[in-house]
This record gives C-alpha cells, sequence and structure tokens, in this order.
C-alpha cells in the first residue's frame, strides 16, 4: 500500500503541473498598451496600458517582471508585474528604444536605442540605469546569450552586429552580417548567433568562438523576427514580404517549411516546450499560433491595434509546481524520481 500511495500523490503532481497555464505578453503599437493571453485557453485575459508606442518586449528568466520598451523620443521602458499585471516603474532610457532583453540571471535588463545609438543597462533590483554602451547606428534587435557572458546587437544602418561582453559593458567586437540587420537570437549552447537581415532576405549564422559568418541561409521576402527552439535545432522566422514563417533545419541550415500566417508578421516566439509558435501579425491586429510538430495555424487571437512584440514575450515554465514532487513524495523513495 505503501507504494501505491507514493505513485498516487506523484501522479497528482504530475497533473497540477500539466494543468498550469502559460501566458504571453503582446506589445500593441499604436493602442499602447500589452494584450496578456491565457496560451491554455488562446484567450486575452487582459490589458496594460504602457507608455508611447511600445515596441521591444522580454520577460524575466523567473516570470516575474515584463520589460517593454516604449518607442518615442523621450523614451522609456515600462516595468509590468506579472502577479498584479500592472506597470511597477517607468524607467526613462535612450531615444527610440526598440529591442529588449534580460540577462539570465535577470539581474540586468538591456535596451537598444534606436536614435542615439546606445544601449541601456538597467539594474532590475533598483529599476534604474547603471550603464549605458555605445554601439553602431540605428541600434534595433538584441539578445543576450544564455551564458550570460555577451549580448548582441543588430545595428539596422551599419549592417553589422555589435557583441557587448557584459563584465566590462563595453563592446568586444563587430560582426558584418547581410544588409538591414533586424532581429537576432542565439542558440541554447551559446555557441551560434542567427541575425534576420531584412532586405538581403536572409539568415547570417555565426560562430561565437571565432566571431565569423560561418553561413547565410536564403529566405527571401522581408524577414524582420526570429526565435530559436529550445533544443537549438529549429529556427522560426518571420516575413512581412509575403506573410509567412519559414522553418529552418540548423542541422543543414535548410528550410524546411514555410507557413502562411496573416498580414505582415512582426514579433515571434517559441513556448518553453517547444510545441507552439506565436507570430504577432500587425495588419491583422492578432497573433497566430502554429503547431511545431504540423507546422500549421491552429488558432488567430485577436488582440489590440498594431501588435509588433519584437522579442521574447512568453513566460518560463513554472518551476514551482515541479516543487510539488517532493512535496507529495514519500522522502525514502524520492531518489528514484530525480535521478
Amino acid at each position: 500500500m505503501k507504494n501505491l500511495k507514493i505513485y498516487f500523490l506523484i501522479a497528482f503532481a504530475v497533473i497540477g503541473l500539466s494543468a498550469h497555464s502559460q501566458t504571453a505578453y503582446i506589445v500593441n503599437n499604436i493602442s499602447r498598451n500589452v494584450s496578456v493571453i491565457n496560451l491554455t485557453t488562446n484567450t486575452v485575459t487582459g490589458t496594460i496600458p504602457v507608455g508611447a508606442n511600445p515596441y521591444g518586449v522580454s520577460v524575466s528568466p523567473d516570470g516575474s517582471k515584463v520589460y517593454v520598451a516604449n518607442y518615442n523620443t523621450n523614451g522609456t521602458v515600462s516595468v509590468i508585474s506579472t502577479a498584479t499585471n500592472t506597470v511597477e516603474a517607468t524607467v526613462p532610457v535612450g531615444q527610440l528604444p526598440q529591442g529588449v532583453t534580460v540577462s539570465p540571471d535577470g539581474s540586468k535588463v538591456y535596451v537598444a536605442n534606436w536614435n542615439d545609438n546606445t544601449v541601456s543597462i538597467i539594474n532590475s533590483a533598483t529599476n534604474t540605469v547603471l550603464a549605458t554602451s555605445f554601439v553602431g547606428h540605428q541600434p534595433y534587435g538584441i539578445y543576450a546569450s544564455p551564458d550570460g557572458t555577451k549580448v548582441y546587437v543588430t545595428n539596422s544602418n551599419d549592417y553589422n552586429i555589435s557583441v557587448i561582453n557584459t563584465s566590462t559593458n563595453f563592446v568586444s567586437a563587430i560582426i558584418h552580417t547581410g544588409t538591414l540587420p533586424t532581429a537576432v537570437c542565439v542558440s541554447p549552447d551559446s555557441r551560434k548567433v542567427y541575425v534576420v537581415n531584412q532586405i538581403s532576405g536572409t539568415v547570417s549564422v555565426i560562430d561565437t568562438v571565432t566571431f565569423t559568418v560561418t553561413d547565410s541561409i536564403l529566405v527571401n521576402r522581408e524577414p524582420v523576427a526570429i526565435c530559436v527552439s529550445p533544443d537549438g535545432t529549429k529556427l522560426y522566422v518571420s516575413k512581412a514580404g509575403d506573410s509567412t514563417v519559414s522553418v529552418i533545419n540548423t542541422a543543414t541550415n535548410t528550410v524546411s517549411a514555410v507557413i502562411l500566417v496573416v498580414a505582415s508578421p512582426e514579433g515571434i516566439s517559441i513556448s518553453p516546450d517547444g510545441t507552439t509558435v506565436f507570430v504577432a501579425t500587425q495588419n491583422d491586429n492578432s497573433v497566430s499560433v502554429i503547431n511545431t510538430s504540423t507546422n500549421t495555424v491552429t488558432a488567430i487571437i485577436p488582440v489590440g491595434n498594431t501588435p509588433i512584440s519584437l522579442g521574447n514575450f512568453i513566460s518560463p515554465l513554472n518551476t514551482a509546481c515541479s516543487a510539488q514532487f517532493l512535496l507529495y513524495a514519500d522522502t525514502t523513495q524520492a531518489h528514484h524520481y530525480f535521478i
């Protein structure tokens, strides 16, 4: 009976974990707000007012905060508490902030300021700018490497990216890519950087050891945003020119599928389990939901006016639920389930 009891309680914990819902935070540029989407039901559960012309977005690694870059001359970042879905702080940064990313440990927030060629570095504990890095002309996309050592910034007018060393906050390398680089992402092992070049219609593949472009993948039709699957095997590229998403196999650096979505896709993110991709489609005021197993659109969610959502807009998996295993399992048997 003891073993039966253990199995029953562990099964109960698993049910509790699977029932947890993911959340997406969609930045609506013209509406000046953020739509909160329950990704279990694909419904909007709330709307959060932010600053003027919000653009970039990034969810903290622990899921407690959402950072939104408000694209205006007197640029700011809205700090949203996910517990209350309210703005708890507004941080002044540079002019016309676009991309935003959070360090893996959640201690710093990096904001690309398009109009003054800088990156503002925010202390997340105090919500104040602790440093400013000077990069290239018209920085747009930005991404912190999973190992926490680098931040990669696309300089759209220079056709290159700046590599910021996070220990010094200075640019340690400049890498030339294609024409009009916009979005950027980094592989989960931090060994590869992928840069979308809008006019070239390509994705540059960069080796992070040599800081050289090792391949250029043709996707065509104005690619604007990119995300990488949690296991690093696939890239998803939204393309405004033909309202599609290209799926790239990272083992071969070739396009394996092209998925039709609705008008003018912009920001794109993937769920932490890799099963679903979400695409903000600005001309349709909606979010397209893609099943990654079938590469088909399974739902379209209405949101606010002109959703952009450049960056990671999906909350991480709830690690608190997994702790229930220890609470419910017999401690004498727990090692069988955690090794």
